[in-house]
């Protein structure tokens, strides 16, 4: 049994959850030079092809930005944003 299979094994005895995100292979162009904060931007706009965010009246949220928790009077991170575009 390799590690990582072992490691998956004991996180579900202990009633864990794993999650696992495929990443490409390739070299991808970067947005932000922060690799935690392209990271969280590739996610995001991954996640926003499958959901729609809603408030708690129902209406639909569309962000297009993003902040880190411990950065909120930061200038938020743009999610759509291109790379080569003066962005971070």
């Amino acid at each position: 049994m390799s590690d990582s299979t072992k490691q998956q094994s004991e996180a579900a005895d202990h009633g864990e959850y794993v999650w696992r995100f495929k990443l490409d292979g390739g070299q991808m162009d970067r947005v932000h030079e922060n690799p935690l904060t392209e990271m969280l931007r590739r996610q995001l706009k991954a996640l926003m092809g499958v959901v729609v965010l809603t408030d708690a009246a129902g209406n639909e949220l569309r962000p297009t930005g993003f902040k880190l928790m411990n950065q909120l009077d930061a200038t938020p991170f743009a999610i759509y944003a291109e790379p080569g575009n003066g962005h971070e």
